[in-house]
C-alpha cells in the first residue's frame, strides 16, 4: 500500500467515475484502474461497486475512506509544522527531473499535498558537473549521474534498478527467463540516442561485459516498445521499466552478465540550504512507486 494508490483512491471516491478522477489527475483511466486493482487485492476485497466507468463506494470503501482522509490530514499537518519549526513559508518549488514515467504522477501528487505552491518542473536533466542546480537556482536535482563525491551536494538514493532486456512475446526468447550474452550476437539492439545518459551507462556496461552489439539502431524512449511489438528486436532497460503501461505486453529476459549492474536514482540538494518540505515529499513519492521495497526501482530516463 502506498500513497499514490491512496491518492487515487481519495479522489476516486469523491467523484466515483474512472474517466473523470483520470483526467482531474492528469493520468490515463488504466492507471488508476490498475492503482486500485492493487490495493483492494492488498485489503482482500473491492471498495466499490462498478457499473461501467461509473464507480460507487461500497460498506468497505466508506469504512476505508475516513481513515485515507485523516492520513493526508495529518500529513499536511507535518508538513505544515516542519515548515514551521524552519521559520519557513510556502514558497516556490524548484525541481528537475527527467523520466517521462513519473512525471503525469507526480504533479498532481505534489499538487495535492501543496495546492498554494507554485512549483517549477525541469524536464531535463544536468551536465556531468552539476550545473543546472545553480543555474535553475533549484530545491531538488533528481539524476541518475553520479554527485556523490560533491562537497557542496546532499544525496539520497531513491531506487535502485536492475537492468533486463525486453522483447517481442513471439521472440524466441520469450520462451526463455534468462539468456547468455553470447546468445545474442547476431540480434538487433533498439539503443537509446548517445547524448542519453541512460544510453551511456548501457554502454559502459556492455563494455565490462565484453560485449559489442553487431547491430544496432537508435530510437527514442517511445519509439521502443512501439518496434518492438512490431518487430523482432532485442532492447536493454530495467525491471522497473518493464512494469509500466509503455513497455505492457513485452516480455522480460534477464541476462546472465547483467547480475550486480543497476541503473541508480538520487535526489540532490545543496548542503548550505535547509530541505524544502516539499523535497522530502517528491522523494517519498518517488520511492512509493513500487510497493514492498525499501529501495523501488524507476523508469529509466526519458
Amino acid at each position: 500500500m502506498n500513497i499514490t494508490q491512496l491518492m487515487y483512491f481519495q479522489h476516486l471516491a469523491k467523484r466515483q467515475h474512472l474517466l473523470q478522477t483520470a483526467e482531474s489527475l492528469h493520468v490515463s483511466p488504466s492507471t488508476v484502474s490498475a492503482s486500485l486493482k492493487s490495493l483492494e487485492e492488498e485489503l482482500g476485497t473491492p471498495l466499490f461497486d462498478r457499473k461501467g466507468r461509473g464507480m460507487r463506494l461500497n460498506r468497505q470503501g466508506q469504512i476505508f475512506l475516513p481513515y485515507v482522509d485523516q492520513l493526508f490530514s495529518l500529513l499536511a499537518q507535518g508538513e505544515q509544522a516542519v515548515r514551521e519549526s524552519l521559520g519557513q513559508q510556502p514558497r516556490d518549488f524548484s525541481f528537475s527531473l527527467k523520466y517521462t514515467a513519473f512525471y503525469h504522477d507526480i504533479v498532481p501528487l505534489l499538487l495535492n499535498l501543496y495546492p498554494e505552491m507554485t512549483i517549477h518542473h525541469y524536464d531535463m536533466d544536468t551536465d556531468d558537473r552539476g550545473s543546472l542546480m545553480w543555474e535553475k537556482d533549484l530545491d531538488l536535482m533528481i539524476t541518475a549521474k553520479d554527485f556523490s563525491a560533491n562537497s557542496k551536494l546532499t544525496y539520497e538514493t531513491i531506487s535502485v534498478d536492475p537492468f533486463c532486456l525486453a522483447v517481442n512475446p513471439n521472440h524466441w526468447l520469450a520462451n526463455r527467463d534468462t539468456c547468455r550474452l553470447e546468445e545474442l550476437r547476431g540480434e538487433i539492439f533498439l539503443h537509446r540516442p548517445k547524448d542519453s545518459y541512460y544510453q551511456f551507462c548501457v554502454d559502459a556496461m556492455l563494455e565490462q561485459c565484453g560485449f559489442r552489439p553487431s547491430s544496432t539502431q537508435e530510437v527514442s524512449y517511445m519509439t521502443r516498445p512501439v518496434l518492438l511489438r512490431a518487430f523482432p528486436y532485442v532492447a536493454v532497460t530495467t525491471r522497473r521499466t518493464m512494469t509500466t503501461p509503455l513497455f505492457a505486453g513485452l516480455h522480460t529476459v534477464q541476462v546472465e552478465e547483467f547480475a550486480g549492474h543497476t541503473y541508480e536514482l538520487r535526489a540532490y540538494w545543496r548542503r548550505n540550504r535547509p530541505v524544502h518540505p516539499a523535497s522530502t515529499s517528491l522523494i517519498r513519492i518517488l520511492r512509493s512507486f513500487t510497493p514492498g521495497t525499501s529501495q523501488p526501482a524507476q523508469p529509466e530516463e526519458k
